[in-house]
């Protein structure tokens, strides 16, 4: 009983003495946890913002209309403040550019790309987006060596590393397929010939499961209404032995 006492007694001494202390420090803590919601919040609900904003931008820019060139200048705002969204419209914004013949502004978009590709350690992919743009310079030449290039670096890597060559093959057959079109470009009628063939025995040949799909998506890609890629192999073909 009397150690009861004392204890209690003990109890409202503390209590007495440190009581305001204890409440003070509670209601800093809620504050604390109250400003740190609030911000989180903030953070959350900004970062939305800018999503949606992106995505509205984007849309008006890639319509190619007289706004367009206002709605990449609010874009490029919103990636400078939210730069976790350079990963998703850098490529996008950059393929846009280069479709409208505009080289010399997709660079730094392409740049940054590139930049990513290189630390993901993706250098083919890296290669084959560099060429992409001396196409769009002009620079057919350059560009088919660049290819040439690529497709016997991957060759060689998929004898020394065939694991590799699986999480590669859509890439081989979008560049063997360039390298059909380059020499057409370029006007080497017994090359191209040979580009054609290659693409098409690899594309029906017996490969591995991932190999097939590649070539079978790559053909699908350039499918338009009744139009199909063997159709326009089957042509080129036809006009090369014509000029031979």
């Amino acid at each position: 009983m009397e150690n009861n006492w004392f204890d209690q007694n003990r109890f409202s001494e503390w209590i007495s003495e440190y009581g305001k202390i204890v409440f003070y420090a509670i209601l800093i803590l809620l504050a604390l946890i109250l400003i740190i919601f609030r911000f989180s919040t903030s953070r959350s609900s900004q970062a939305e913002k800018d999503y949606l904003a992106a995505q509205n931008n984007f849309l008006v820019f890639q319509q190619d209309k007289p706004e367009s060139k206002a709605a990449l200048e609010k874009l490029q705002q919103i990636l400078q403040s939210a730069p976790e969204l350079h990963a998703k419209y850098d490529g996008r914004i950059a393929q846009v550019l280069l479709n409208r013949g505009d080289v010399q502004a997709s660079q730094g978009f392409a740049d940054r790309v590139f930049k990513r590709t290189q630390t993901n350690h993706l250098p083919s992919y890296t290669d084959y987006a560099q060429t992409s743009l001396m196409i769009a310079e002009g620079k057919y030449q350059e560009a088919l060596a660049s290819s040439l290039a690529l497709k016997q670096k991957m060759l060689t890597e998929a004898q020394e590393q065939p694991e590799k060559r699986n999480s590669e093959d859509l890439l081989f057959a979008f560049n063997l397929l360039r390298i059909a079109f380059l020499e057409g470009q370029i006007g080497s009628a017994k090359d191209e010939m040979a580009a054609w063939e290659e693409f098409k025995k690899l594309s029906t040949a017996n490969q591995s499961p991932s190999s097939s799909a590649a070539f079978a998506t790559v053909i699908r890609h350039f499918e338009e209404g009744q139009v199909a890629l063997k159709n326009y192999i089957e042509s080129r073909e036809k006009l090369l032995k014509s000029q031979s």
